[in-house]
């Protein structure tokens, strides 16, 4: 079904693109080869799609540029350039420090306002700018090879125009305690060839639709792995015998509440939330890696400790067991852990997060985290 306010919006957007030219007055900036488009006047939406290919991998994405205060101008006579992080919809930067990503190809070399970058062996790249030096927010990225050179430059405005709103605070969630009851898990039989019969289990691969949760240098989305592991986490555990319930089991929308109430009208003992982690937008991506766990009530704490010893395993970095005050969590009726298994942010982490092999590794450490906790 679609939804009456997104038709609405989409009809507004069409009568504002058929008024973009000849005048374009709209502020708008549109992300074009070889052109810059920048008009001046009153703030409006509008779509921008764009697509890239390098040297036969699909690196093809779909921005929307919602108010266009970020511009990108690309001149092309080289290798391919994706420009990842900042992403075009970003409306304002007031910040010392921006982390940059994005990828070309695995042969070129990169300069970000004429200092070298180091290309992972992905094409990625990743580095942290200080915008107090650069002093204009003028970002201009360089990918060059033997064919030539592709420039783009980035423009960052640092305050919202005044015809828009100021932006809304967001309430505060009131801190919740950290006790909780002791959740009564079935009894196992471990020598059954079907060890967790009578187990529920939820697992909630993180975001979805669209929202697509961290965008790693290649553009690869944190939405698709999380559902990735998801899926091998669940065939391991049917196959030895449990009940299991997927908040999603494609690419759509599940709201945050919704996730929980299902895990909670399943009765379920346990919900395991899988996520991947993301560098913050001001702190510098190749230091993020590692993996972690999350929990919100003390009973959780041993799952969450247990799980993250085994995913220790797969040769990822260490990033702690943590308590977070977490919605999906906000259940003391069970045993709930979020995962975050490696940062998308990081472009050596990406590229295992990219790989099938290593997802079913990352989904085996978190079920033999599970059965190691549950035997004990």
């Amino acid at each position: 079904m679609i939804n009456t306010d997104d038709r609405k919006q989409r009809t507004e957007d069409r009568k504002q693109r058929k008024t973009l030219f000849p005048f374009l007055s709209p502020v708008t900036s549109l992300l074009l080869l070889g052109l810059v488009i920048i008009a001046t006047g009153q703030a409006r939406t509008e779509a921008t799609r764009v697509g890239f290919s390098l040297a036969g991998k699909n690196l093809r994405k779909t921005y929307i540029n919602k108010i266009g205060y970020t511009q990108i101008g690309t001149k092309s006579k080289g290798p391919g350039l994706l420009i990842t992080w900042p992403p075009l919809e970003r409306k304002e930067v007031n910040l010392k420090q921006m982390r940059l990503a994005g990828a070309t190809l695995p042969s070129a070399t990169i300069r970000i306002n004429n200092i070298p970058i180091r290309v992972y062996p992905t094409g990625a790249f990743a580095t942290l700018l200080n915008l107090k030096k650069t002093g204009k927010n003028i970002i201009e990225v360089v990918a060059e090879d033997a064919t030539g050179e592709t420039r783009q430059t980035i423009v960052l405005q640092r305050r919202l125009p005044p015809t828009l709103p100021p932006p809304r605070k967001k309430k505060q969630t009131p801190p919740l305690a950290k006790k909780g009851k002791p959740v009564k898990m079935p009894s196992l039989n471990w020598n059954s060839k079907l060890p967790l019969t009578g187990l529920v289990i939820v697992i909630d691969p993180g975001h979805g639709g669209k929202f697509p949760g961290a965008v790693g240098p290649t553009g690869l989305e944190e939405k698709e792995v999380n559902l990735r592991i998801s899926l091998a986490l669940a065939r391991k555990l049917k196959k030895a015998g449990a009940k299991v319930i997927l908040t999603r089991r494609k690419d759509i929308n599940v709201p945050l509440a919704e996730r929980r109430k299902m895990a909670i009208s399943q009765a379920a003992h346990i919900l395991i939330s899988i996520h991947n982690n993301s560098a913050a937008e001001d702190t510098n991506p190749i230091l993020r890696r590692g993996t972690g766990v999350y929990y919100t009530f003390l009973p959780s704490l041993p799952l969450a400790r247990t799980v993250y010893s085994h995913l220790l395993t797969t040769g990822l970095s260490p990033g702690g067991y943590h308590y977070a005050n977490l919605a999906v969590l906000r259940s003391p009726k069970m045993l709930a852990i979020l995962v975050e298994a490696a940062f998308l942010s990081h472009p050596e982490d990406e590229a295992l997060l990219a790989q099938k092999d290593f997802q079913e590794k990352v989904a085996e450490a978190i079920f033999q985290g599970l059965k190691d906790f549950l035997q004990k």
